[in-house]
């Protein structure tokens, strides 16, 4: 004799806890297909929900980041480097021989024009220097002879810097060939003070 199978009828409880398993299981699949995209904005987004991780790499680049907002404290140690430094925000400097060579430099001195006997040595810069300050020396390792040395702009040109060395002769300062030493300090404006953190 074959016993017959009953199905119990589910209760009410056990209706509406299938009812919130469903909702919660296909809710995910519900949002990822019938949201628009770009829907989602900051509003959405609870407070420390997104992390590094959620990121893209090399999703947020300079245009998306408001001027102000990178303080020196969120930048790791050498994460910028001289290369990153625009010419006029760096140190410039040189070791330039009597004859127009160079011995040594920063990287930014690219040429060094000059006639023998004259004095005169016109440098050649690898960026705008307009808006810099700088202080040229006849002291170097190469000589101890005295002597004066002084830079000046080339008019309204940005990229050159003038150095005429002398030295002194019957109370008055006569042009001559000279090693010298020249360094040239920049600086980017101050920034304006960033807006507080919310």
């Amino acid at each position: 004799m074959k016993r017959a199978l009953w199905l119990k009828r589910p209760s009410p409880a056990m209706l509406v806890a299938m009812v919130a398993l469903f909702v919660a299981l296909g809710s995910g699949a519900y949002a990822q297909t019938l949201l628009p995209k770009n829907s989602v904005n900051s509003a959405q987004i609870v407070k420390g929900a997104v992390k590094g991780p959620d990121i893209a790499s090399d999703a947020i680049v300079s245009s998306k980041i408001k001027d102000g907002q990178v303080r020196s404290r969120d930048i790791i140690d050498k994460g910028v480097t001289r290369a990153d430094l625009a010419v006029s925000e760096r140190l410039i400097w040189a070791a330039v021989r009597a004859d127009g060579t160079i011995l040594r430099t920063s990287g930014e001195v690219t040429k060094i024009d000059h006639i023998a006997g004259t004095g005169r040595y016109t440098l050649n810069m690898a960026g705008d220097i307009s808006k810099c300050a700088w202080v040229a020396s006849t002291s170097s390792d190469e000589t101890t002879s005295q002597g004066y040395a002084e830079g000046q702009r080339n008019g309204t040109v940005t990229n050159q810097l003038t150095v005429i060395t002398s030295r002194p002769q019957g109370g008055v300062s006569v042009a001559v060939d000279r090693d010298f030493h020249i360094i040239v300090a920049c600086s980017a404006p101050a920034p304006a003070p960033a807006a507080p953190a919310e």
